[in-house]
């Protein structure tokens, strides 16, 4: 029975951790944003870090150990960048992401045509979509760091059902391993 309540505290332990991070995606989504690029960048510039110790530890001098070291020249300035200018690249991610949405719109309006122009009874559902995909493409573009916000925010919304829910299965798991301890106990 002692691994069960274990499992148990672990069970409320990883509850209440989901809950206090979805409550702090909710309350304080640019700060989320900013620490997620402080982590890539750290990640960044450890890389660059690891492949110029790399370069001096090779003795060949080979181009290969060159182009590693550029690379990892490359990555250290990156992850620097990111961690000094964490709003310039939030920024540019639901931009990218805008431009993505409307190319594969305006794909989805042009094989919606081409459907109706076959023949296709439901060819409407495709222009619907590519019609939607391009409102939302245009609200990435001209709304970055709204778009950015939202999402951190559905993110921590889903972690606090997700952390709710665990407390809740918890405690119906506990209730029922006493159930059946107690009727092992009342066997013997």
């Amino acid at each position: 029975m002692d691994f069960f309540k274990k499992l148990k505290n672990t069970f409320i332990l990883t509850s209440l951790i989901y809950i206090v991070i979805g409550v702090i995606m909710l309350v304080a989504p640019g700060g989320v944003a900013s620490v997620i690029c402080y982590i890539i960048g750290g990640a960044l510039v450890c890389y660059g870090i690891i492949k110029g110790i790399g370069f001096f530890a090779d003795k060949t001098n080979s181009i290969g150990s060159k182009l590693e070291l550029l690379g990892g020249l490359i990555a250290a300035a990156a992850g620097i960048f990111v961690m000094i200018r964490s709003d310039i690249v939030m920024s540019i991610i639901p931009i990218v992401m805008g431009i993505v949405f409307i190319v594969d719109a305006l794909d989805r309006v042009r094989k919606a045509a081409e459907m109706k122009k076959g023949g296709f009874e439901k060819w409407w559902i495709f222009l619907i979509g590519g019609l939607i995909l391009a409102v939302l493409g245009i609200l990435l573009i001209t709304l970055p760091m709204k778009a950015i916000n939202t999402v951190i925010r559905v993110i921590g919304a889903f972690l606090i059902y997700d952390g709710i829910s665990d407390m809740v299965t918890a405690g119906s798991y506990s209730h029922y391993f006493k159930k059946l301890s107690k009727q092992s106990e009342d066997k013997d």
